[in-house]
């Protein structure tokens, strides 16, 4: 007769953050248009590839290469509000969020930005959401 077989099944759940985000939010000192809120609209897609421009610029002096890129999440009436996540390369290299607040705030006191950002309405924080991965491995083994 034959051995039985054996079967092993072995899985795990790790939580990572390859990338950490920091949301900035901001006004714009514009009229807000309604396509501004369609997100497939011309209007946002410039409006945004504008506001991702000139952020992508001052936080790459800023931090290097330890910022990823700037993308707009959305635009909402008020003005323009701005929602904009911040890509940072991990959660080690992670500038706090008044660092970055302060950043933005202190290009636009000087004028060196070309938006028209009110600098009170400038607010930062770390989007706090961990990416799981979950891995699973089954071993069988046949009779000797």
């Amino acid at each position: 007769t034959e051995a039985p077989t054996t079967t092993t099944a072995v899985s795990s759940s790790t939580t990572v953050s390859p990338v950490a985000i920091i949301v900035l939010q901001f006004s714009l000192n514009e009229i807000f248009y309604p396509r501004l809120s369609d997100t497939e609209s011309i209007e946002f897609k410039t409006k945004a590839m504008e506001v991702e421009s000139e952020l992508d610029k001052i936080y790459r002096v800023q931090y290097g290469n330890a910022f990823g890129q700037a993308t707009v999440r959305e635009f909402r009436n008020g003005s323009i509000q701005a929602d904009v996540d911040l890509q940072f390369q991990n959660q080690s290299v992670t500038p706090s969020p008044e660092s970055v607040q302060q950043t933005l705030q202190s290009q636009v006191n000087n004028g060196s930005i070309a938006l028209n950002i009110s600098a009170s309405s400038i607010t930062a924080k770390v989007d706090a959401t961990p990416t799981t991965i979950s891995t699973s491995m089954t071993t069988t083994t046949a009779p000797t």
